[in-house]
């Protein structure tokens, strides 16, 4: 055996090992490493809704008052989208399955963001990424996030149109939903931490509920 061909052998190997630990550690990738453009999501794998009913599980999801805070009913805190999504997500994903449909993942997007409405002091908020639920419907990725729409769920390019600043400088992944965080696994993430759900949600309730005070409203029936 000559040396050359000993040097490629050894590079061989080194090359497949290198190639083998990569593939490895891709189950190991958070929701943010794993980040890519717009044109490379892969929506092959999105649970389906049925036409006929998402538009009216998805009122249903947004409306139901089914946390608690300081001895009230709540629903999910919609108006609060200063910070929380992950939280608001959550909720949403679980109430859907709790009621018998397809558990949808999570589409998350980084970078240049800005969040507008007229229940939101100073105007807009600039998060530096956002989370929110996704399935298909008629195979076209759809949105379920009353945080951006309220009153309907948005196609997942349109969802984006409305949150992104600068598309140049964004870069989005879709994660099981189980994934809480961008720090948080993208695939199989483990166990919810419901310890700190619980706490996030109480929190997030609260500030919703003094910002509707500060503006001088009150919580929609």
């Amino acid at each position: 055996m000559t040396r050359s061909f000993t040097k490629v052998l050894l590079a061989l190997f080194i090359t497949s090992l290198i190639s083998g630990l990569h593939a490895e550690d891709q189950t190991d990738l958070t929701a943010h490493r794993v980040a890519d453009k717009f044109e490379k999501l892969d929506l092959t794998g999105l649970p389906s809704w049925s036409k006929k009913e998402y538009k009216k599980l998805f009122r249903e999801i947004r409306d139901k008052k089914f946390l608690s805070y300081d001895g009230e009913k709540r629903r999910i805190p919609w108006l609060f989208v200063r910070d929380g999504c992950h939280m608001r997500a959550t909720h949403f994903i679980e109430e859907a399955v709790r009621l018998g449909h397809d558990e949808p993942k999570k589409v998350f997007v980084f970078g240049s963001l800005e969040m507008k409405g007229n229940i939101i002091p100073h105007g807009s908020v600039e998060p530096w990424f956002h989370a929110a639920p996704i399935v298909q419907v008629d195979g076209e990725a759809m949105v379920l996030d009353p945080s951006v729409s309220f009153s309907r769920p948005l196609s997942l390019k349109t969802w984006a149109d409305r949150i992104v600043k600068d598309k140049n400088k964004v870069i989005y992944s879709i994660c099981d939903s189980e994934t809480y965080l961008p720090t948080s696994k993208c695939t199989k993430p483990g166990p919810l931490d419901r310890v700190r759900l619980n706490q996030e949600t109480q929190l997030f309730l609260k500030f919703e509920k003094n910002i509707l005070k500060y503006i001088g409203l009150d919580f929609l029936d």
